[in-house]
């Protein structure tokens, strides 16, 4: 229902049953609380005179008014944290692959509402048996089908062919842009160069997504 602007009324005008059900009734039925229907509803502006209702948000949003906006929103604040994912495995796994391969159940689902970024943290255990000296096995990490492209890290050799050696191996990567949904994230591995025969043996995978 309109907001109708009420008239300027004279000592001697007559104030009838339509001016009532129009300037009064109908204009407290326009605006709050007539207008609201739920609990949690808010009012807004809309222009000259008018308002509309806003519905309550789902949990953990913040009301915002966003560049260009007509009306108010309910949103994930940037830089929050909108999903977390951990993994701890023990994938006892051999390779000798030159060529990236997934790591056994290194692998986490985020189910993001946002567009985010990705902050992709690990340690990888293993054992490289050298059969080229000074080489090992570099890890990578891929999120929502796309691999790190920079700089990868490797488990160092020892500078000794024929060595077996335990090495624990950090990794971090961040992907920026990330869409809202089911987006997966997990480790890859491949020898650094052919010849040597590598045991991944622990992975702990830790996948931070913050709003953007």
């Amino acid at each position: 229902m309109a907001y109708n602007t009420p008239p300027v009324v004279a000592p001697s005008d007559e104030w009838t049953a339509a001016n009532q059900n129009t300037y009064i009734r109908d204009n407290m039925m326009a605006g709050v609380p007539d207008i609201f229907t739920t609990a949690g509803d808010l009012a807004y502006g809309t222009g000259a005179d008018a308002a509309a209702v806003l519905a309550a948000g789902a949990a953990r949003l913040c009301l915002a008014m966003n560049a260009g906006a007509t009306a108010p929103e309910w949103v994930v604040p940037k830089g929050t944290l909108n999903m977390i994912g951990y993994v701890g495995v023990t994938p006892n796994q051999t390779t000798t692959s030159t060529t990236l391969e997934d790591i056994t159940n290194a692998t986490v689902t985020l189910a993001l509402t946002v567009t985010c970024t990705i902050i992709l943290l690990a340690l990888v255990e293993g054992y490289v048996d050298q059969t080229t000296a000074g080489f090992g096995f570099k890890v990578y990490g891929m999120i929502n089908g796309t691999s790190d492209t920079g700089v990868t890290d490797k488990v160092p050799g020892n500078g000794s062919a024929t060595t077996l050696r335990n090495e624990t191996l950090p990794y971090m990567y961040i992907k920026t842009g990330v869409p809202a949904g089911n987006r997966i994230v997990k480790l890859q591995a491949k020898d650094a160069a052919s010849g040597t025969h590598d045991y991944i043996t622990n992975v702990r995978l830790l996948a931070l997504a913050f709003a953007e």
